[in-house]
């Protein structure tokens, strides 16, 4: 059974070590430590803030196994998501079932919202699928943060 929750700051030390470490062992091998801090005032800063919804995926005993984040843009009535699942649960089914609640969640919590718009890379056919499968339809290619991505968008109604 797979949980789906609102991130605290309990979970600070889960998703910087699973979402972070191989990144920081290539690039940061030096400094890991600062790096570490840095990450943890970052994520603090976004569990507090009111832009940001972030949800801590677990296995009923408590397994960390993803994390899902929405970067809220109130002005435009929109969220950005972003996802991570573990290796072990990506390929059976669960990326579908977590995107489809964690917006259920995030429509619960911030009513205004009109839809979510995910930013995809092209190659990344696995992603593209679960989007499409969780009823977001491709919009076109746009440059976002200096990459190009497929942009994926889905109303809420």
């Amino acid at each position: 059974m797979i949980v789906i929750r609102e991130s605290t700051v309990e979970d600070i030390d889960k998703i910087y070590t699973h979402l972070n470490q191989s990144y920081v062992r290539k690039y940061f091998k030096n400094s890991e430590e600062q790096h570490r801090k840095k990450y943890e005032k970052w994520y603090r800063f976004l569990i507090d803030s009111s832009n940001c919804l972030m949800f801590t995926i677990e296995s009923s005993s408590g397994i960390f196994l993803g994390n899902v984040k929405f970067q809220i843009e109130e002005d435009l009535e929109e969220a950005e998501i972003f996802i991570y699942l573990e290796k072990q649960i990506r390929g059976k089914g669960y990326s579908v079932l977590i995107i489809n609640n964690s917006i259920e969640e995030i429509k619960f919590r911030k009513p205004s919202l009109k839809r979510i718009v995910a930013y995809i890379l092209e190659e990344n056919e696995v992603s593209i699928h679960c989007f499409q499968k969780s009823g977001f339809k491709y919009i076109t290619q746009r440059m976002h943060n200096g990459i190009e991505y497929s942009l994926y968008l889905k109303e809420l109604f």
